[in-house]
């Protein structure tokens, strides 16, 4: 596993990580340099993403780290508790809201470049660097538990209903997860219904709709919680 530092923030990234960023170049690129781009670019959009949650968090005083996985990442703090519902809406939209601003970016360098330059490697570079950091930061906000969408809305529905708000998120995140699985069969996106199943299914039966005040405390060696994808 690589690890390394970035502003202080420990950064550990799996191999499973490239092993996906390759496979899915592969559909549109050429093996070579614009493969080497397209993996850059993945690395770059989904580190720049979980730094956006890392940084906020160390702003609120909390120890933050990060992981890439095989399917994108996770931001961790230390010590291990439970986010206010403010905190939590702040540090979660962060990743997106930073994605945002690369893709951005990303199009106004794409622009100063010129049509002239379609076709060549920056141009390319830029081009998915636009468009993955757009289409991550949207389906990252689909509000579905474990999604950065889907932690804000439980956030936000804390802060309005501090009694109810979490046992309304859970309706939410079913209902938008069942229809994500809906449209992912309906299109024929397999692959899409089986990770939104995943999402919506696999967490309700592990105490995470349970109120805070009656989880367990976690063991000295235990993981610390964890943000975004």
């Amino acid at each position: 596993m690589l690890k390394f530092r970035l502003a202080g923030i420990p950064i550990a990234v799996q191999p499973w990580f490239w092993a996906l960023a390759v496979f899915l170049g592969f559909g549109f690129t050429e093996l070579g340099a614009s493969l080497a781009v397209w993996v850059a670019v993945v690395f770059v959009s989904v580190l720049v993403h979980e730094l956006g949650h890392a940084f906020t968090l160390r702003a609120f005083g909390y120890r933050p780290a990060v992981l890439l996985h095989m399917v994108g990442g996770l931001t961790s703090w230390r010590p291990e508790e439970e986010l206010p519902p403010a905190r939590r809406v702040a540090s979660t939209l962060a990743g997106p809201a930073v994605g945002f601003a690369l893709a951005a970016t990303a199009w106004a360098l794409r622009t100063q470049l010129g049509v002239g330059a379609r076709g060549g490697l920056a141009w390319d570079g830029l081009t998915w660097l636009l468009v993955v950091n757009v289409v991550w930061g949207v389906f990252n906000l689909v509000p579905i538990r474990g999604l950065d969408g889907g932690q804000a809305v439980g956030g936000f529905l804390e802060l309005l209903f501090p009694e109810k708000g979490r046992m309304i998120a859970e309706g939410v995140y079913v209902v938008t997860g069942v229809a994500a699985i809906a449209v992912g069969i309906w299109q024929g996106l397999w692959l899409l219904a089986i990770f939104a199943a995943v999402l919506t299914f696999g967490g309700m039966f592990a105490g995470r709709g349970a109120p805070a005040a009656r989880r367990p405390a976690p063991a000295p060696d235990a993981e610390p919680p964890k943000l975004g994808i």
